[in-house]
């Protein structure tokens, strides 16, 4: 009987043994002068010891640091008396000096109904209590970050009652606090029901809400940009996180800023347009400020300039802004059709005239009776049509063809040319009294190579004009096709322009009109003049000398206006200037 109780004890103690070397703690037992007597697998590996060291005699109390054996001493006393205590956190220095942390179960050890040691378990919590560590870090920073924000920045429930806030926030709403009655997120910044809904989704909401808050015995109106994120479920709760920022200040310079722009945008158009024309060229403003005398008078003007440059364009101003601007306006083109169908066409002719003339038909100048007639390519006539348009022009008189009654034409003749009148006359082919009977007032329109900085406004103009006819919303044209159109001599002027971008609409698919939309001929005419006039510079510095000289000249000598036309600061020019020694 003796026997078998020894083996069952055995057999439990061996059970024991081999159960607490699974264990992931270390478990150890001491005598009741706390002389370490047994340590499982874990504790032999974390700590360094093996069996020979517990041989020779290790105390508990010399694993424990200084600093932590009077806490440890106490504790284990009262065990040693027969009493269980609280798990404790302990530190435990290791066999090669490091230093765990562990939380430390201890239970007395009765044999007879007397204590005669100390089971202890304990559990590493050295990285719990980093992660603790850091945690409390971070939850630190972010209340001070919560709290020291300018921006407002509230906590609230699901029903809207504030939980907490930091100063920002109580400083703007000081009657909202934790203790307000009746105080509402939802009714702060106005969140329908359908807002709330999304936020029950999980999503942020975020808008703008205009609020009166004190200031100092008055009420003042702030514009607030805010975000509202939920913040997920804590002790059965629907958390918010509320953040406000005062826009208000922000929003009036932007105001402000708009409306210098629209403000510098309206007096660039009075100085800058004339009727439909656009410009920001000197040229083009001093011809503007032309106009305006020229459309007031009943004289001949003579409209000299390139092939699509805007001739008849200039035409049409002057009779729309002028006197005459409720009558009439017909054009015709001289170069269009052979002499006798011209004089058929400006004249008219009476029926029986020639063999097809089976009724009366008004020439263009009886269209265009008390009104304005254009008569575009002036210089391509016969010097028999000379002769009789002079006639018109020195008595106002002109008889239709087959006519028998002189009639009078009360119309005012505007004349265009692309070809060199004064040369003309020199040579023989075109009469010198008509020459000057055109010649009374004369408008010389330079070719849109002259004046490159109108082409941004001119696309834009063409832009507007294509969207109308083919319903696209084309928004304006890329950096890198601007480079190029703005490189580009343009040898057909403004028709050229408007045709590369008539052409760059068929392609164009996007919002913005790139290289690859633009005409070949284009880009082949402008790669071919780059190489060729680039190659003349030795350095990127003597290009940029030259470049800078000619915008200064197209400033007017102005190296304010250059600078701001250069997108640089005045004295980053100025440097520049001295640098290369202008």
């Amino acid at each position: 009987m003796g026997n078998d109780l020894g083996m069952k004890q055995k057999n439990w103690q061996q059970r024991f043994a081999d159960t607490a070397d699974l264990l992931p703690v270390i478990v150890c037992e001491t005598d009741r002068e706390l002389r370490i007597t047994y340590v499982n697998e874990t504790g032999f590996r974390v700590t360094g010891y093996d069996n020979e060291d517990f041989a020779s005699g290790i105390y508990l109390q010399a694993l424990i640091p200084d600093e932590d054996k009077h806490k440890a001493g106490k504790n284990l006393h009262i065990i040693l008396s027969g009493q269980a205590t609280p798990a404790e956190e302990y530190r435990i220095l290791h066999k090669d000096g490091t230093v765990g942390e562990y939380q430390m179960n201890s239970a007395p050890i009765f044999q007879n109904g007397t204590v005669v040691g100390v089971r202890t378990c304990l559990t590493d919590v050295k990285e719990r209590n980093r992660f603790r560590n850091q945690l409390a870090q971070s939850e630190e920073k972010f209340r001070r970050i919560f709290y020291q924000s300018p921006i407002a920045v509230a906590l609230f429930d699901q029903e809207g009652a504030i939980r907490e806030a930091n100063s920002a926030f109580a400083a703007l709403f000081p009657k909202l606090s934790v203790e307000s009655e009746g105080a509402s997120l939802f009714d702060l910044i106005h969140i329908s029901e359908k807002g709330r809904n999304v936020l029950k989704q999980g999503a942020v909401l975020t808008g703008e809400t205009e609020l009166s808050v004190p200031d100092r015995d008055l009420l003042k109106n702030l514009l607030f940009e805010w975000t509202l994120t939920p913040l997920g479920t804590v002790i059965d709760q629907q958390l918010y996180l509320l953040q406000m920022l005062d826009v208000t200040a922000e929003r009036q310079r932007q105001k402000a800023q708009e409306q210098l722009i629209a403000n510098l945008r309206h007096e660039a158009a009075g100085k800058y347009t004339y009727d439909k024309m656009v410009s920001r060229s000197p040229k083009m403003k001093q011809l503007f400020a032309m106009l305006g005398p020229i459309a007031d008078a009943n004289t001949t003007v003579l409209i000299t300039g390139e092939s699509g440059t805007g001739k008849e364009m200039v035409a049409r101003a002057i009779h729309a802004t002028g006197s005459r601007k409720d009558k009439p306006f017909v054009a015709f083109n001289c170069s269009a059709l052979p002499d006798n169908l011209i004089e058929s066409e400006l004249f008219g002719y009476q029926a029986g005239a020639f063999t097809d003339a089976k009724k009366n038909k008004p020439g263009k100048f009886a269209l265009a009776e008390g009104g304005v007639i254009f008569l575009d390519e002036i210089g391509d006539i016969s010097g028999s049509m000379q002769a009789k348009l002079l006639r018109v022009l020195q008595e106002r008189t002109y008889e239709p063809l087959g006519a028998t009654v002189t009639a009078r034409a009360d119309v005012r003749v505007l004349a265009a040319t692309n070809r060199n009148l004064p040369e003309m006359v020199k040579d023989g082919t075109f009469r010198e009294d008509l020459y000057y009977r055109l010649n009374v007032l004369r408008i010389p329109l330079p070719p849109l190579r002259e004046r490159q900085m109108d082409i941004p406004a001119l696309c834009e103009h063409f832009i507007q004009k294509y969207n109308r006819i083919t319903g696209k919303n084309i928004l304006g044209v890329g950096q890198g096709a601007m480079n190029i159109l703005m490189s580009c001599e343009f040898p057909g002027n403004i028709r050229q322009l408007e045709n590369a971008i008539e052409y760059a609409f068929v392609f164009c698919d996007g919002n913005h009109i790139d290289v690859s939309h633009l005409p070949e001929e284009i880009g082949g005419r402008i790669s071919g003049r780059l190489d060729n006039s680039l190659a003349r510079f030795s350095s990127l510095a003597e290009l940029e000398a030259v470049f800078l000289r000619a915008v200064i000249h197209e400033c007017n000598g102005s190296k304010i206006k250059a600078a701001k036309r250069l997108g640089i600061h005045k004295t980053t020019l100025f440097r520049k200037l001295k640098k290369y020694q202008m």
